[in-house]
């Protein structure tokens, strides 16, 4: 029995602006999106923090520290229909939030502070983790945080390789395609 749904951040929750990027770039320079996805990965896993990540590609994309801000800000757009099926759920879930994420402060920048201690019972960031999606700690994690065994959990995750993660260490995962699946799956879970 689902006792707990923990939501994605980045893909899910908001848009993944650096990871499209990197995808776009990967067909004309590969080099150049590797560096990208390792940037990436290191501040997931907390080796280096937000603002040397931000450094990090304006340097890597040849733009302007200020010019990779304006992008993330406009790029990381809120899933505001989704965000607007929590409180709902709140009602017979617990709610959590997972990502690979250098801090909960980005996090907290994107969603709003107020809105994820209102909206989420845990919060788990890799980045003050040191441990990333897929690795079965980080999803055990969060199970603990939310006071709940690993099999009582959905995981919704945009990324194949990380619900293949959760479902490694017992829980439910379904893969983020669009919101109207998302909430045709969440109204089935709910009932």
């Amino acid at each position: 029995m689902i006792k707990a749904i923990i939501f994605d951040c980045f893909g899910v929750l908001v848009n993944d602006v650096m990871r499209t990027k990197a995808n776009e770039i990967s067909e004309l320079n590969p080099e150049l999106a590797e560096n990208i996805f390792a940037l990436m990965r290191a501040a997931d896993r907390g080796i280096i923090g937000r603002d040397e990540q931000v450094q990090q590609f304006a340097v890597n994309l040849g733009m302007s520290v200020e010019e990779v801000e304006k992008m993330l800000a406009r790029g990381e757009v809120r899933n505001e229909a989704l965000l607007a099926e929590i409180p709902r759920l709140k009602k017979h879930f617990k709610i959590g939030l997972l990502s690979n994420v250098a801090s909960r402060a980005w996090v907290e920048e994107r969603l709003g502070k107020a809105n994820v201690k209102k909206l989420f019972d845990a919060v788990v960031v890799s980045g003050e983790e040191g441990v990333i999606k897929p690795e079965p700690e980080i999803f055990l994690i969060a199970a603990e945080r939310l006071k709940i065994l690993p099999q009582e959990c959905l995981m919704i995750d945009d990324l194949t390789k990380n619900v293949d993660g959760a479902k490694a260490v017992g829980m439910l995962g379904i893969q983020y395609v669009s919101n109207a699946q998302i909430t045709s799956f969440l109204n089935k879970v709910a009932k």
